[in-house]
Protein backbone atom coordinates (compact mmCIF):
# COMPACT_ATOMS: atom_id res chain seq x y z
CA UNK A 1 0.00 0.00 0.00
CA UNK A 2 0.92 3.58 -0.30
CA UNK A 3 -0.11 6.52 1.99
CA UNK A 4 0.28 9.85 1.12
CA UNK A 5 0.89 12.28 4.03
CA UNK A 6 0.65 16.12 3.30
CA UNK A 7 1.29 18.74 5.86
CA UNK A 8 0.29 22.41 4.71
CA UNK A 9 1.89 23.99 8.13
CA UNK A 10 4.19 27.24 6.69
CA UNK A 11 7.71 25.58 8.22
CA UNK A 12 8.82 28.64 5.59
CA UNK A 13 7.21 32.11 6.15
CA UNK A 14 5.98 33.15 2.88
CA UNK A 15 3.38 35.85 4.36
CA UNK A 16 -0.37 35.98 3.50
CA UNK A 17 0.48 37.65 0.64
CA UNK A 18 1.97 35.55 -2.06
CA UNK A 19 -0.67 34.58 -4.44
CA UNK A 20 0.73 30.67 -5.00
CA UNK A 21 -0.25 29.93 -1.03
CA UNK A 22 -1.58 33.12 0.85
CA UNK A 23 -5.38 32.54 1.59
CA UNK A 24 -6.43 35.91 -0.39
CA UNK A 25 -5.99 34.23 -3.91
CA UNK A 26 -5.82 30.54 -4.01
CA UNK A 27 -6.10 29.68 -0.35
CA UNK A 28 -3.46 26.81 1.47
CA UNK A 29 -4.61 23.54 -0.68
CA UNK A 30 -5.45 21.07 1.64
CA UNK A 31 -5.09 18.06 -0.23
CA UNK A 32 -3.53 17.06 -4.20
CA UNK A 33 -4.61 18.13 -7.17
CA UNK A 34 -3.72 17.09 -10.24
CA UNK A 35 -2.55 13.54 -11.94
CA UNK A 36 -0.59 11.20 -8.78
CA UNK A 37 0.47 7.82 -10.92
CA UNK A 38 3.26 5.48 -10.03
CA UNK A 39 5.51 4.18 -13.03
CA UNK A 40 7.56 1.37 -13.63
CA UNK A 41 11.11 1.89 -15.50
CA UNK A 42 13.12 -0.92 -16.98
CA UNK A 43 16.40 -1.26 -14.85
CA UNK A 44 18.30 0.93 -17.30
CA UNK A 45 16.20 4.27 -18.65
CA UNK A 46 16.04 7.88 -19.28
CA UNK A 47 15.74 10.84 -17.51
CA UNK A 48 15.05 14.68 -16.97
CA UNK A 49 15.42 14.92 -20.17
CA UNK A 50 16.02 19.13 -21.00
CA UNK A 51 15.95 20.45 -25.03
CA UNK A 52 17.39 23.68 -26.25
CA UNK A 53 15.96 23.74 -29.44
CA UNK A 54 17.41 26.69 -31.76
CA UNK A 55 15.61 27.99 -35.19
CA UNK A 56 18.83 29.84 -36.31
CA UNK A 57 21.12 27.40 -36.04
CA UNK A 58 18.12 24.35 -36.70
CA UNK A 59 19.47 22.80 -34.11
CA UNK A 60 18.45 20.87 -30.74
CA UNK A 61 20.44 20.24 -27.79
CA UNK A 62 19.45 17.39 -25.72
CA UNK A 63 20.86 16.87 -21.84
CA UNK A 64 19.45 13.48 -19.59
CA UNK A 65 20.53 11.20 -17.52
CA UNK A 66 20.55 7.19 -18.07
CA UNK A 67 19.68 5.54 -14.37
CA UNK A 68 21.14 2.11 -14.21
CA UNK A 69 19.99 -0.15 -11.63
CA UNK A 70 22.27 -3.26 -12.82
CA UNK A 71 24.70 -2.61 -10.78
CA UNK A 72 26.95 -3.09 -14.11
CA UNK A 73 28.76 -1.09 -16.31
CA UNK A 74 26.56 -1.71 -19.85
CA UNK A 75 27.02 -0.43 -23.36
CA UNK A 76 24.31 0.41 -25.17
CA UNK A 77 22.47 3.68 -28.14
CA UNK A 78 20.91 6.30 -27.39
CA UNK A 79 18.03 6.71 -30.44
CA UNK A 80 16.83 10.31 -30.86
CA UNK A 81 13.83 11.31 -33.43
CA UNK A 82 12.48 14.57 -34.47
CA UNK A 83 8.57 14.68 -35.66
CA UNK A 84 6.96 17.41 -37.03
CA UNK A 85 3.14 18.00 -35.92
CA UNK A 86 1.76 15.60 -38.63
CA UNK A 87 4.18 12.81 -37.08
CA UNK A 88 6.72 12.60 -40.34
CA UNK A 89 10.39 12.23 -39.11
CA UNK A 90 12.77 15.39 -39.80
CA UNK A 91 15.82 13.70 -38.20
CA UNK A 92 17.34 10.77 -36.96
CA UNK A 93 20.01 9.89 -34.36
CA UNK A 94 22.07 7.20 -32.99
CA UNK A 95 24.51 7.97 -30.12
CA UNK A 96 26.80 4.90 -28.42
CA UNK A 97 27.23 5.62 -24.58
CA UNK A 98 28.32 3.52 -21.62
CA UNK A 99 25.98 3.37 -18.41
CA UNK A 100 28.39 3.76 -15.33
CA UNK A 101 26.95 3.25 -12.06
CA UNK A 102 23.75 4.76 -10.77
CA UNK A 103 23.55 7.43 -13.57
CA UNK A 104 25.21 8.71 -16.73
CA UNK A 105 25.05 11.79 -17.79
CA UNK A 106 24.76 12.56 -21.49
CA UNK A 107 24.47 15.84 -23.85
CA UNK A 108 24.38 15.93 -27.49
CA UNK A 109 23.44 18.37 -30.12
CA UNK A 110 21.35 17.15 -33.01
CA UNK A 111 20.99 19.15 -36.15
CA UNK A 112 18.78 19.40 -39.16
CA UNK A 113 19.59 19.57 -42.44
CA UNK A 114 16.24 20.61 -43.20
CA UNK A 115 14.58 24.06 -42.67
CA UNK A 116 12.33 23.88 -39.46
CA UNK A 117 9.43 25.95 -39.05
CA UNK A 118 9.82 29.30 -35.67
CA UNK A 119 7.26 29.09 -32.81
CA UNK A 120 5.73 31.83 -31.96
CA UNK A 121 2.22 33.48 -31.21
CA UNK A 122 1.32 33.51 -34.79
CA UNK A 123 2.42 30.36 -35.87
CA UNK A 124 2.92 28.08 -32.67
CA UNK A 125 4.45 25.05 -34.09
CA UNK A 126 5.81 21.93 -31.75
CA UNK A 127 7.85 19.08 -33.13
CA UNK A 128 8.28 15.98 -30.73
CA UNK A 129 11.38 14.35 -29.97
CA UNK A 130 11.92 10.67 -29.01
CA UNK A 131 14.75 9.83 -26.99
CA UNK A 132 15.10 6.10 -27.12
CA UNK A 133 17.59 3.77 -25.05
CA UNK A 134 18.43 0.31 -26.02
CA UNK A 135 20.51 -1.77 -23.67
CA UNK A 136 20.50 -5.14 -24.98
CA UNK A 137 17.59 -6.40 -23.57
CA UNK A 138 16.62 -3.28 -21.51
CA UNK A 139 14.96 -0.28 -23.20
CA UNK A 140 13.12 2.84 -22.36
CA UNK A 141 11.56 6.20 -24.23
CA UNK A 142 10.63 9.23 -23.52
CA UNK A 143 9.44 12.30 -25.32
CA UNK A 144 9.47 16.09 -25.00
CA UNK A 145 7.23 18.54 -27.21
CA UNK A 146 9.47 21.98 -28.59
CA UNK A 147 9.59 24.63 -30.21
CA UNK A 148 11.99 26.28 -32.46
CA UNK A 149 12.86 29.51 -31.04
CA UNK A 150 15.49 32.42 -29.99
CA UNK A 151 15.43 34.72 -27.80
CA UNK A 152 17.42 37.52 -26.97
CA UNK A 153 17.66 41.58 -25.85
CA UNK A 154 19.28 43.34 -27.29
CA UNK A 155 19.60 47.66 -27.23
CA UNK A 156 16.95 47.24 -24.49
CA UNK A 157 14.49 45.86 -27.10
CA UNK A 158 13.22 41.86 -26.58
CA UNK A 159 14.09 39.94 -29.79
CA UNK A 160 11.75 36.38 -30.33
CA UNK A 161 13.26 34.63 -33.85
CA UNK A 162 14.90 38.21 -34.67
CA UNK A 163 11.56 40.12 -34.79
CA UNK A 164 10.89 42.43 -31.70
CA UNK A 165 8.08 41.25 -29.16
CA UNK A 166 5.59 43.64 -28.08
CA UNK A 167 4.14 42.26 -24.76
CA UNK A 168 0.37 42.66 -24.52
CA UNK A 169 -0.19 41.09 -20.84
CA UNK A 170 -2.37 39.87 -18.28
CA UNK A 171 -2.12 40.12 -14.60
CA UNK A 172 -3.00 36.37 -13.35
CA UNK A 173 -3.20 35.99 -9.55
CA UNK A 174 -4.23 32.78 -9.58
CA UNK A 175 -7.70 33.40 -9.20
CA UNK A 176 -10.00 30.42 -8.92
CA UNK A 177 -12.96 31.05 -6.71
CA UNK A 178 -15.08 28.45 -7.77
CA UNK A 179 -12.79 25.60 -6.66
CA UNK A 180 -9.97 27.54 -4.58
CA UNK A 181 -6.87 25.75 -7.05
CA UNK A 182 -6.07 26.82 -10.24
CA UNK A 183 -7.31 24.00 -13.14
CA UNK A 184 -5.11 20.98 -13.84
CA UNK A 185 -6.96 20.52 -17.33
CA UNK A 186 -4.99 22.29 -20.40
CA UNK A 187 -8.84 22.72 -22.21
CA UNK A 188 -9.86 24.89 -19.15
CA UNK A 189 -6.55 26.75 -20.21
CA UNK A 190 -6.46 26.86 -23.90
CA UNK A 191 -10.32 28.64 -23.43
CA UNK A 192 -8.76 31.13 -20.95
CA UNK A 193 -5.90 31.79 -23.43
CA UNK A 194 -8.24 32.04 -26.11
CA UNK A 195 -10.30 34.40 -24.57
CA UNK A 196 -6.80 36.62 -23.53
CA UNK A 197 -6.32 36.60 -27.63
CA UNK A 198 -9.35 37.60 -28.85
CA UNK A 199 -8.31 40.47 -26.82
CA UNK A 200 -5.33 41.10 -27.98
CA UNK A 201 -2.96 39.65 -25.29
CA UNK A 202 0.06 37.20 -26.09
CA UNK A 203 1.55 37.87 -22.50
CA UNK A 204 0.52 35.74 -19.04
CA UNK A 205 2.23 36.88 -16.15
CA UNK A 206 1.57 34.93 -12.95
CA UNK A 207 1.89 36.97 -10.31
CA UNK A 208 3.52 35.05 -7.13
CA UNK A 209 3.35 31.59 -8.52
CA UNK A 210 3.77 29.34 -11.18
CA UNK A 211 1.04 27.91 -12.94
CA UNK A 212 0.41 23.48 -13.74
CA UNK A 213 1.89 21.78 -16.28
CA UNK A 214 -1.96 22.00 -17.95
CA UNK A 215 -1.95 25.92 -18.41
CA UNK A 216 2.29 25.30 -20.02
CA UNK A 217 1.04 22.69 -22.41
CA UNK A 218 -2.35 24.86 -23.49
CA UNK A 219 0.13 27.86 -24.00
CA UNK A 220 2.71 26.18 -25.98
CA UNK A 221 -1.08 25.40 -28.72
CA UNK A 222 -2.09 28.47 -27.95
CA UNK A 223 0.93 30.68 -28.99
CA UNK A 224 0.55 32.60 -25.24
CA UNK A 225 4.29 33.87 -23.48
CA UNK A 226 4.21 32.94 -20.14
CA UNK A 227 6.24 34.24 -16.85
CA UNK A 228 6.00 32.20 -13.80
CA UNK A 229 7.34 33.81 -10.30
CA UNK A 230 8.29 32.35 -7.72
CA UNK A 231 6.25 32.40 -4.56
CA UNK A 232 7.09 35.23 -2.61
CA UNK A 233 5.29 38.42 -1.87
CA UNK A 234 7.59 40.82 0.60
CA UNK A 235 6.12 43.40 3.10
CA UNK A 236 7.83 45.04 5.45
CA UNK A 237 5.47 44.20 8.65
CA UNK A 238 5.46 40.01 7.71
CA UNK A 239 8.96 39.70 7.53
CA UNK A 240 9.20 38.58 4.27
CA UNK A 241 12.12 40.55 3.20
CA UNK A 242 14.65 38.86 1.04
CA UNK A 243 17.71 37.67 3.12
CA UNK A 244 16.55 37.88 6.14
CA UNK A 245 15.60 34.17 6.46
CA UNK A 246 17.77 32.14 5.26
CA UNK A 247 15.45 29.11 5.17
CA UNK A 248 13.16 30.51 3.15
CA UNK A 249 15.77 32.00 1.04
CA UNK A 250 17.37 28.51 0.39
CA UNK A 251 13.72 27.41 -0.10
CA UNK A 252 13.03 29.64 -3.15
CA UNK A 253 16.59 28.87 -4.48
CA UNK A 254 15.47 25.13 -4.59
CA UNK A 255 12.31 25.73 -6.19
CA UNK A 256 13.57 27.92 -8.66
CA UNK A 257 15.61 25.09 -9.68
CA UNK A 258 12.56 22.59 -9.71
CA UNK A 259 10.57 24.93 -11.72
CA UNK A 260 13.24 25.18 -14.52
CA UNK A 261 13.52 21.35 -14.77
CA UNK A 262 9.82 20.70 -14.71
CA UNK A 263 8.92 23.19 -16.91
CA UNK A 264 11.81 24.66 -18.83
CA UNK A 265 11.05 22.33 -21.86
CA UNK A 266 7.87 24.77 -22.63
CA UNK A 267 8.57 27.19 -26.10
CA UNK A 268 5.72 29.42 -24.25
CA UNK A 269 8.46 29.82 -21.07
CA UNK A 270 9.76 32.69 -22.31
CA UNK A 271 10.62 34.59 -18.87
CA UNK A 272 11.08 34.08 -15.38
CA UNK A 273 11.07 36.26 -12.38
CA UNK A 274 12.02 36.11 -8.85
CA UNK A 275 8.77 37.06 -6.98
CA UNK A 276 6.68 40.38 -6.48
CA UNK A 277 7.74 43.38 -5.01
CA UNK A 278 10.62 41.93 -3.44
CA UNK A 279 11.91 44.22 -0.67
CA UNK A 280 15.32 43.42 1.42
CA UNK A 281 18.64 42.03 -0.19
CA UNK A 282 19.11 43.25 -3.70
CA UNK A 283 22.52 40.89 -3.39
CA UNK A 284 20.52 37.68 -2.88
CA UNK A 285 17.93 38.53 -6.18
CA UNK A 286 20.93 39.23 -8.20
CA UNK A 287 22.65 35.81 -7.55
CA UNK A 288 19.18 33.80 -8.16
CA UNK A 289 19.19 35.64 -11.26
CA UNK A 290 22.59 34.24 -12.12
CA UNK A 291 22.01 31.03 -10.78
CA UNK A 292 18.79 30.78 -13.30
CA UNK A 293 21.14 31.61 -15.88
CA UNK A 294 23.81 29.40 -15.12
CA UNK A 295 21.40 26.36 -15.02
CA UNK A 296 18.74 27.16 -17.69
CA UNK A 297 19.32 29.44 -20.89
CA UNK A 298 16.66 29.25 -22.49
CA UNK A 299 14.68 31.90 -20.81
CA UNK A 300 14.88 35.92 -20.12
CA UNK A 301 15.29 36.74 -16.19
CA UNK A 302 14.45 39.62 -14.11
CA UNK A 303 15.28 39.49 -10.41
CA UNK A 304 11.82 41.45 -9.23
CA UNK A 305 8.01 42.75 -10.56
CA UNK A 306 7.94 46.43 -10.09
CA UNK A 307 11.12 47.70 -8.95
CA UNK A 308 9.45 50.85 -7.85
CA UNK A 309 8.11 48.95 -4.57
CA UNK A 310 11.47 48.96 -3.64
CA UNK A 311 12.18 52.42 -4.12
CA UNK A 312 14.54 51.09 -7.06
CA UNK A 313 14.02 52.17 -10.57
CA UNK A 314 16.50 50.88 -12.95
CA UNK A 315 16.87 47.12 -13.17
CA UNK A 316 19.12 45.25 -10.79
CA UNK A 317 22.62 43.99 -11.89
CA UNK A 318 21.68 40.94 -14.76
CA UNK A 319 18.12 41.66 -15.23
CA UNK A 320 17.45 40.97 -19.05
CA UNK A 321 13.61 42.59 -19.10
Amino acid sequence: SISLCIDNSPYVNLGSWSHGYAPGIQTIWNGAIGELFVEAKDEISVDGIQCYPSLKTRSVRVTGALNNLTAKTKRGTLHFRLLDAEGRTVLRHKEKIVANGDATNFDVTLRSDKTVKAWDEYSPYLYSLEVESRFGSYSDTEEVRIGFRDMEVKNGQILLNGRALFLRGEHDPGSFPLTGYPSMDKDDWARIFRIGKDYGLNHWRFHSWCPPEAAFAAADEEGIYLQPELTLFSQNWEKTRVGEDSLRDEFLEAELYRLLDTYGNHPSFLFMCMGNELKGETSVLETWVELGKLHDSRHLYASNANLEAMGLFNPLKGDEF
